[in-house]
């Protein structure tokens, strides 16, 4: 029938009864079985369900048992009321979260994985720097820019916002005249840049919590990678290479 009662779980027998409740006021089961005609059990099951659901109120008359549909303002009163209760207990949980957070068993936490392409990877990916009080990366320059006008503005665009940005932010990029000019314009006291000799044909970006592998065959893809511990991995590495590297 896809009236609104469906989004409160009510089937489409749940919802004949009803309507029939409301249109005959207090009867016997029989009564309202004759309405809709559904059969008697179907009907008795049915009733009892709303009056779990709080759509049907059930009484005796005469020593039969009656019932009857709930009025419509007073369910709206009933709602609403347990829409409050669930909005403070949201806010309740929301607030008990760290200390769940604190109390996991972190060799359980699943590492979470997220797969972008194209204009949607390097949106999430700036995105995310953004967001970042610090990360690192090692980027192909020429792999990167090689990839289409968009992403070559996209590598000075972001090059610049990590000059501006005041983060402690660094990059190793492979080696070209792009890269020797991004670090000539761009390097700063909080964005530090060292070059690598070789090709390395993908790219890596790091965050304290997750990390991202990007391949520009095809286009832009990204792979994120949610994991603390496999992040900290990744950020041992680069650290080394880091070090390896002459200013």
């Amino acid at each position: 029938m896809n009236s609104p009662l469906s989004q409160f779980g009510l089937t489409d027998k749940e919802e004949q009864i009803y309507f029939a409740a409301l249109e005959l006021g207090e009867n016997p089961a029989s009564v309202i079985s004759g309405r809709t005609g559904l059969n008697r059990s179907t009907t008795y099951v049915n009733l009892e369900n709303l009056v779990q659901k709080g759509f049907i109120q059930r009484g005796s008359k005469y020593g039969t048992k009656t019932y009857w549909a709930t009025d419509p303002q007073d369910l709206l009163t009933k709602f609403e009321r347990e829409n409050h209760q669930l909005n403070h207990k949201i806010t309740q949980f929301k607030d008990y979260i760290p200390e769940l957070t604190a109390r996991q068993n972190e060799s359980f936490v699943k590492p979470k994985v997220k797969y972008f392409q194209g204009e949607e990877a390097m949106k999430h990916m700036y995105g995310s720097l953004m967001k970042s009080p610090e990360w690192s990366s090692f980027v192909d320059t020429q792999s990167m820019l090689g990839t289409g006008p968009n992403i070559e503005k996209y590598f000075w665009d972001l090059g610049y916002m990590k000059r501006d940005a005041r983060r402690e932010t660094r990059d190793i990029l492979t080696d070209c005249k792009e890269a020797r000019e991004l670090k000539r314009q761009c390097e700063n006291e909080y964005y530090k840049i060292k070059l690598y000799p070789e090709r390395t044909h993908a790219d890596n970006i790091f965050f304290p919590d997750r990390f991202f592998l990007v391949s520009y065959k095809e286009g832009m893809q990204l792979l994120e990678v949610q994991n603390k511990e496999m992040a900290n991995a990744h950020l041992i590495f680069f650290e080394g290479l880091w070090d390896s590297l002459p200013d």
